[in-house]
């Protein structure tokens, strides 16, 4: 009996991970989809992940390489703010956060920054704290860092009754936050040192995995 194929008009459970390696270590982040729908949504994803999915088999898995700036916009200087510290909101949501070098915060917490609206839960980074200022980097954290995209076919669900709905852009969901997404709960983060791995890595791994049903 031949395996079933995810088809053109078929609902799949699809798990994406990200890769990408930074000067702390080596990053991945994964994400689980149910019901991804293959007709409306398969095609706002990158071309060579299309071919890793249709009339693939289920637990099939592929990757493709992105380079940096290609799915998020490249870096650009014009995005680093220097602002006064008294511009810092410490209070967020009714917590007290004082900046740390190094740490992502959302826009909203900076007063007087161009474009930005107070509402805005963007990251953006501090990368430099003076006695007087900050300095602010508005850049997408993967501005300038190639990634690696895999994808794992699960379950085949095949076709629904209704080709109808809401496009979701998965990919979006995960490079911006789950603005399309209902749910997206975050089950597990840890750090493995390279002692603890297999492979011959200089590089720990910081793993994040999201549970996100679209």
């Amino acid at each position: 009996m031949t395996q079933q194929t995810v088809g053109t008009h078929d609902l799949i459970d699809l798990q994406l991970c990200l890769d990408w390696d930074s000067k702390q270590g080596r990053h991945k982040e994964i994400h689980h989809f149910s019901n991804y729908n293959i007709w409306r949504d398969l095609d706002l994803l990158p071309e060579g992940l299309q071919k890793e999915i249709l009339h693939q088999q289920q637990g099939h898995s592929g990757t493709v390489d992105i380079p940096a700036g290609e799915i998020v916009p490249s870096y650009d200087r014009r995005l680093v703010h220097r602002v006064r510290t008294t511009d810092f909101k410490e209070v967020f949501q009714g917590r007290e956060i004082p900046p740390q070098l190094g740490r992502f915060y959302p826009q909203g917490m900076i007063e007087g920054l161009p474009d930005v609206f107070s509402s805005s839960l963007l990251p953006l980074r501090i990368i430099a704290i003076d006695d007087d200022s900050l300095t602010c980097d508005l850049n997408h954290p993967l501005a300038n860092h190639d990634i690696s995209i895999s994808s794992t076919i699960g379950e085949i669900h095949g076709a629904p009754d209704e080709h109808g709905g809401r496009c979701q852009d998965v990919l979006e969901q995960m490079l911006h936050g789950p603005r399309g997404c209902r749910y997206a709960i975050p089950v597990r983060r840890l750090i493995i040192s390279p002692q603890t791995r297999s492979d011959a890595s200089t590089k720990p791994v910081t793993a994040t995995s999201t549970h996100c049903l679209a």
